[in-house]
């Protein structure tokens, strides 16, 4: 999306980066009226970009939450998924996992390798955080870096263009999470959240060894 997006863009944004969303947390977030965020919301949903369910309170009227579906997923990048999974679906089926893992690992390895060029002299954790998200957001995951304290990060993925490849194949979390521990050796890499168990983003909190 472009540097000035319509409200429209800005309802799926932030629908991506924090989850379901009321019309009234929709219009305090973006500083609009409930009116005009229904009737935004009115078209994304014909569009079949975010779906709505309802949700009883224990006093009052049902309130309806939104969120992205998966066409709203769609729109951000996702690194040509339905061919890799295809290619990745038949090694699984001829039963070469030797092979499926080794595809799999080299992916990383290329990543880790184009991170590691970027902070290999450098030894200021903060600044090496910094670096791979900024690399990273290139790369499509919508990356945010949060403080957790003097020495400790929030490491926030909001888009993963691999999070359906990842559904099926676990291992892509795994090796992602041992390159982020090789990458960040001084500290110690935690996983707090991950998309594909249902959590609104992965995230890891990096936290440097005393």
């Amino acid at each position: 999306m472009g540097e000035a997006r319509t409200t429209k863009e800005e309802i799926v944004q932030l629908l991506k980066v924090k989850g379901e969303h009321t019309v009234a947390d929709l219009a305090e977030a973006l500083e609009i009226t409930e009116m005009a965020i229904r009737r935004h919301l009115s078209k994304l949903e014909k569009d079949e970009l975010i779906y709505s369910k309802m949700v009883r309170q224990h006093v009052g009227r049902p309130t309806y939450l939104y969120g992205l579906s998966q066409k709203g997923e769609d729109t951000f990048p996702k690194e040509y998924k339905q061919f890799a999974i295809d290619m990745l679906e038949d090694l699984a089926r001829m039963g070469d996992e030797k092979m499926l893992r080794h595809v799999l690992q080299a992916r990383t390895k290329r990543m880790e390798e184009q991170l590691q060029k970027r902070i290999s002299n450098q030894s200021n954790l903060a600044y090496k955080v910094q670096e791979v998200a900024a690399m990273q957001e290139r790369n499509g995951y919508m990356v945010q870096i949060k403080r957790d304290g003097e020495h400790s990060f929030i490491f926030e993925k909001q888009n993963c263009p691999l999070k359906e490849i990842a559904e099926r194949f676990p291992q892509v979390c795994e090796d992602e999470k041992d390159m982020y521990k090789r990458l960040f050796a001084d500290a110690n890499v935690k996983t707090l959240a991950n998309m594909c168990v249902g959590d609104c983003n992965c995230s890891y909190q990096i936290k440097e060894k005393k």
